[in-house]
């Protein structure tokens, strides 16, 4: 995987670009000042995910903090094993601990996110 196939959000979130679909995650910016995830909830398989609008949380004990969408798209597949060990997503945030699979409807959407360069300047 080469890093120019990750784009990035505003809100902390990664999309990974496989050939017709795309794998998301949570940065290690958004990480930073979570020590602990309680729990992380997320939409199920066949669901759909709107761009700019919260498709799950994740849950530190503290607070809720809202997952935002970089993209519209169906859910194809949850990364069941974040869900049942968080602890993934605090070591791993860009490769085990991804979050969703999706079908992207308007691959357009993917050029308005930042570049790896563009989003370290952002944070």
């Amino acid at each position: 995987m080469e890093d120019n196939d990750i784009k990035y959000s505003k809100n902390h979130i990664w999309v990974r670009i496989e050939d017709d679909f795309v794998y998301i995650g949570v940065t290690e910016a958004f990480l930073e000042n979570i020590d602990e995830i309680v729990e992380i909830n997320l939409p199920k398989a066949g669901e759909d995910i709107e761009i700019e609008e919260p498709f799950g949380s994740i849950d530190n004990g503290e607070d809720l903090v809202e997952l935002i969408s970089p993209i519209s798209g169906e859910v194809l597949k949850v990364n069941k094993k974040i869900v049942k060990d968080p602890a993934i997503l605090l070591e791993d945030p860009q490769g085990e601990g991804w979050l969703l699979k999706v079908e992207p409807y308007d691959w357009d959407e993917l050029d308005n996110l930042l570049t790896q360069e563009e989003y370290e300047r952002e944070i």
